[in-house]
């Protein structure tokens, strides 16, 4: 009767990119973490589906049969773990904020990443930004909103990141009720 989750908050970058730790950069080094979870019941499986860890409370809460509380985000990862060929989600919006560049730090104050099934697009507050087809390009080392190489696709995932960030923004975010 007991749940186990295994996961992390970040990976590194162990040399891809010939960068070391974690930095602030919204490779899939550093986006994509281990995710395990052993549920009484559910067998043993891997997927592809994409998860986010604002997902294990809403996971968590519906293997214990615990109903969710008004105003949470995320969603509940429990159809992958019955199949592994199940989507819950279509993205996965990342966002990171370093208060330490005001002080004259050479960062961006804010880094905003979406990821798809097909595509990673970042784009952080000095306007730099990314994006890699992670299906034909993997290592991610092919940055397509450059040089125009692919202004659909740049178009495409900047349309994506809106939309999450309009669903993320402060004021859309319910306030927890009590019963």
């Amino acid at each position: 009767d007991t749940i186990i989750v295994f996961t992390s908050d970040h990976g590194d970058m162990m040399g891809d990119h010939g960068l070391m730790l974690k930095l602030i950069m919204h490779f899939e080094g550093c986006l994509r973490v281990p995710l395990i979870i052993s549920a009484p019941g559910r067998q043993p499986a891997r997927t592809s589906s994409l998860a986010a860890s604002i997902d294990l409370p809403h996971t968590l809460l519906d293997l214990c049969g615990v109903a969710e509380y008004q105003g949470m985000q995320g969603t509940s990862l429990a159809p992958i773990l019955d199949d592994p060929l199940a989507h819950v989600r279509d993205t996965v919006f990342v966002e990171d904020d370093f208060p330490a560049a005001e002080t004259g730090a050479p960062l961006p104050l804010k880094t905003r990443t979406v990821v798809t099934v097909t595509h990673r697009y970042s784009r952080d507050s000095n306007g730099h930004e990314t994006l890699y087809d992670l299906e034909h390009d993997p290592d991610e080392l092919i940055n397509l909103a450059v040089a125009n190489r692919d202004p659909a696709a740049r178009v495409a995932a900047l349309d994506v990141l809106c939309e999450q960030m309009l669903r993320a923004d402060d004021v859309t975010r319910m306030e927890p009720v009590s019963l």
